[in-house]
């Protein structure tokens, strides 16, 4: 990465980015994110939990549930949309 910046005449200062990101969400209430980047393998079982949590049953992508009850999976023309929007009331 250093290359490449140095390449378009910048500097990598990583600290400077990780001290930026961490100020940047802790503006928008999201706390951690400097223990993340201490260590970025600490949140991947969040994510998988997260992932095996919604991903029950896609067989598709994208994959959509509308209102929790109508489900699509993969490209659908508008007119399945329309029904499942109407079908969801």
């Amino acid at each position: 990465m250093a290359e490449v910046f140095r390449g378009h005449g910048l500097d990598y200062d990583v600290d400077g980015l990780t001290e930026f990101l961490v100020e940047a969400t802790k503006k928008v209430g999201i706390e951690g994110a400097a223990e993340f980047l201490d260590d970025p393998n600490k949140g991947v079982q969040d994510v998988y939990a997260e992932l095996e949590k919604y991903s029950d049953h896609i067989t598709g992508v994208p994959y959509y549930v509308i209102n929790g009850k109508n489900k699509l999976s993969g490209g659908q023309p508008p007119e399945v949309f329309a029904r499942a929007f109407q079908a969801a009331d």
